[in-house]
């Protein structure tokens, strides 16, 4: 008897009966997670560490070199905001990541952005909308314990 979903793993009374769980991405969660509640997003496990690129003062963004290739161009939980961006951005919640090419994040200010709080060079934690698309594009994963990068783990590639 096989059971999948991450929501399904969080919330499950036991697992009697059950021979495999197939729960997607309960291992890092992700924001569309914690926008239907699965989890917080203190929760969040994977994020992409982001270089700002660019200041485009006149139209309130910065350019980050992470885009679709990154972040994946999942819109998120939709059904509970229309507009939720691509990925939260844990360094500045007035910071909202509203367009991605390939390889470019696009981030625009809910109000003024601070550009000396972010110069060129500096860099922005983003949580995934989702995880799974993430973590597949990525050659390998560095673990951090607060601020320190305290293993490299290599995902198992193939089906």
């Amino acid at each position: 008897m096989s059971v999948g979903s991450t929501p399904t793993c969080v919330h499950a009374r036991n697992w009697d009966g059950i021979t495999e769980i197939r729960p997607g991405n309960y291992v890092f969660f992700d924001r569309f997670m914690a926008s239907i509640g699965v989890c917080k997003l203190s929760d969040c496990a994977a994020t992409v560490l982001a270089r700002v690129i660019g200041h485009y003062p006149g139209a309130n963004r910065l350019l980050i070199d992470a885009g679709a290739l990154a972040l994946s161009k999942d819109p998120g939980a939709t059904h509970i905001n229309s507009s939720p961006g691509f990925g939260y951005i844990k360094d500045d919640p007035n910071l909202r990541i509203d367009g991605l090419s390939q390889e470019h994040g696009f981030v625009s200010g809910q109000t003024h952005i601070d550009y000396q709080k972010h110069p060129i060079g500096s860099t922005l934690r983003i949580i995934p909308n989702h995880s799974c698309l993430t973590a597949a594009l990525f050659p390998e994963y560095q673990v951090v314990e607060g601020e320190q990068v305290v293993d490299q783990w290599t995902p198992v590639r193939g089906w």
